[in-house]
């Protein structure tokens, strides 16, 4: 009598599930690809995802799931690639390394996630791989969307991607320019978020008043007024909405003590509280940075 050797497949359904669950994303994510059966399990049980950091680079592509395991894609000769996960090495002929990468993006934005962060190749700034990932999942629901090194229209053509009910915090570094800003102001997803972060290039101050729905603000400038600090005052501050706000900016162009007295026309030393109506606030003035944020 041949004995056959019990494989996940053989088992119980519930036995197999229980199987399942105690494994990590990269190898349900392996399982997945064994058979029809196992990818229909693994769909139905769910992947434990909270974030993904994608990570294009030139000559390769690294792919971390929730801040934890990674996957890495290398190419190996003109067209073969080699996935690395967990202390394994898969070769896989005839592929091209940032294509498979890309189908795997794909294919894990079909689940709920809730931070994703995608990095740019620098030479391509026009990438039409990011483009092909999210069309077929549109609208992709993320609640935090972390873009780097993208340019302005990249970013505009990505965002339309996104379900404008679910994105609440928006974060994008390092752009080479912020020339035609105002087509992302024109989103959806720009208009009903509630956080954005804008580092690494100078925003133009001169269209702060455009920040002023989101609830937190954080931001890189080239300068910061007295001006600027009034519309502060005056709109920002007396919004319902409004949590909190952080500037940096090259100090030259700027004088603390002039700031600090559009709120405190007698401030000294130390006094960084300013209220209206029933609201407090705690300011904070520097020669490069501005930062204020309710207290009650």
């Amino acid at each position: 009598m041949q004995i056959v050797a019990p494989t996940l497949l053989n088992l119980p359904l519930q036995v197999a599930e229980q199987v399942l669950e105690k494994l990590g994303v990269t190898d349900l994510l392996a399982s997945r690809k064994v058979c029809r059966g196992l990818r229909s399990a693994v769909d139905k049980l769910g992947l434990p995802l909270n974030s993904i950091r994608f990570q294009n680079w030139k000559d390769e592509v690294r792919m971390h799931l929730n801040g934890i395991e990674e996957i890495k894609y290398t190419p190996e000769k003109p067209v073969d690639t080699i996935v690395a996960y967990n202390g394994l090495e898969k070769a896989i002929p005839g592929e091209n390394f940032t294509r498979i990468a890309f189908k795997d993006l794909e294919g894990l934005l079909k689940h709920a996630i809730t931070e994703l962060s995608l990095y740019n190749n620098r030479d391509i700034l026009e990438n039409s791989f990011f483009e092909e990932a999210l069309r077929t999942n549109k609208p992709v629901h993320i609640k935090s969307l972390r873009l780097y090194d993208f340019s302005i229209n990249g970013i505009f053509k990505l965002l339309q991607y996104f379900d404008d009910q679910v994105l609440e915090d928006l974060e994008i570094f390092f752009v080479e320019s912020n020339n035609g800003f105002e087509k992302i102001r024109s989103l959806d997803q720009w208009k009903n978020a509630k956080s954005f972060t804008f580092w690494g290039c100078a925003f133009d101050i001169k269209e702060i008043e455009h920040l002023f729905h989101f609830e937190k603000i954080l931001i890189t400038a080239n300068k910061f007024t007295v001006r600027d600090a009034v519309k502060i005052r005056d709109d920002l501050l007396k919004r319902s909405t409004f949590r909190e706000c952080s500037i940096y900016f090259e100090g030259y162009n700027s004088n603390p003590i002039k700031i600090a007295k559009v709120f405190q026309p007698d401030f000294t030393e130390g006094d960084n509280l300013w209220s209206h109506g029933s609201n407090k606030f705690k300011l904070h003035f520097a020669v490069h940075m501005f930062s204020c944020c309710i207290v009650n």
